[in-house]
């Protein structure tokens, strides 16, 4: 009898016996396909053999010999266990990235070591916000949904037997830009009768690189009417990245857009709303409007 240890292992036992009433002196373990190996004394009824292929039928009979002849065994076969898969997995993706998904693909290992039962892509992001969920089935090809814009993910995947996984060289990607997002009204303070100091925060989810500010304003009647409409009364421009490291010599040689001014020229004790728009490379957000007043001529 033989029975599979693991995926490179098989162990052989066999009971003594006699030939044609005499007495047992030697006998022989065979595998068909890996040459003999002796057996020693009839006592001796386990054999290990070992350095097997995984996965791989092996077949065995027993040879034993006595003074007065030998005899041989039926031959029996057996296959050893899976072992973990071997290979290259080549993990890549597909473009175009978008910005809240990635698409990956991977090779097919080699099936010697045992039949693949899944494949499990996991996915970490680099910043350690929200985690993402990983894949885990039969395919090679898996989106990741649910990211966050302009975020760098980290991917693996594994190749997966009974016996064991194959791990693939870490992959990582990031995420398209998406408009931003959440972006808070400014801060309005009076300096005078005719300024006003305004400031603003970045977007809370800013998606992508800000590249430019835009402040407008709208001047009202005392009864809280527009008075006039609307119109851009302050533009910076600039590279706000969300990394705090520069990705490039020319990120680093870039200042942030600015995100404060003061705004001259007003009429003493007037009313004003602004409102600031904050625009990355793929599109923009406009904060909701927030009121100021000048003060009374002769404050200054």
């Amino acid at each position: 009898m033989a029975i599979p240890v693991n995926s490179s292992d098989a162990q052989v036992a066999s009971s003594p016996s006699t030939v044609d009433g005499g007495f047992l002196v030697s006998s022989m373990v065979q595998p068909l396909i890996m040459g003999s190996f002796p057996w020693h004394p009839a006592n001796i009824q386990y054999f290990l053999d070992t350095a097997l292929s995984p996965y791989t039928s092996y077949s065995y009979y027993l040879e034993t010999s006595s003074l007065r002849g030998s005899t041989r065994s039926a031959a029996v076969t057996y296959r050893t266990k899976p072992g973990a898969p071997e290979g290259s997995l080549n993990l890549s993706y597909i473009s175009p990235i978008s910005s809240d998904s990635v698409t990956l693909t991977w090779a097919v290992p080699s099936n010697r070591s045992g039949p693949i039962e899944k494949y499990i892509l996991s996915c970490a992001p680099l910043d350690g916000i929200q985690p993402c969920v990983p894949y885990e089935g039969p395919e090679t090809t898996a989106t990741i949904w649910n990211l966050v814009p302009f975020t760098k993910y980290r991917f693996a995947v594994q190749a997966c037997t009974s016996g064991g996984c194959l791990h693939s060289t870490p992959l990582t990607v990031t995420t398209a830009q998406a408009p931003p997002r959440r972006l808070g009204p400014p801060e309005v303070r009076k300096i005078s009768s005719t300024e006003l100091h305004v400031e603003w925060a970045p977007p809370m989810e800013p998606n992508g690189i800000i590249i430019r500010y835009e402040l407008y304003m709208k001047r009202l009647r005392s009864n809280g009417e527009t008075r006039s409409a609307e119109s851009r009364v302050f533009q910076s421009s600039g590279w706000l990245s969300p990394y705090r490291l520069a990705e490039s010599a020319n990120e680093n040689a870039l200042e942030p857009p600015q995100p404060t001014t003061i705004i001259a020229g007003l009429e003493p004790y007037t009313k004003y709303k602004f409102r600031v728009l904050a625009v990355n490379m793929v599109g923009s957000v406009s904060s909701a409007w927030t009121t100021g007043r000048t003060g009374e001529s002769g404050e200054d």
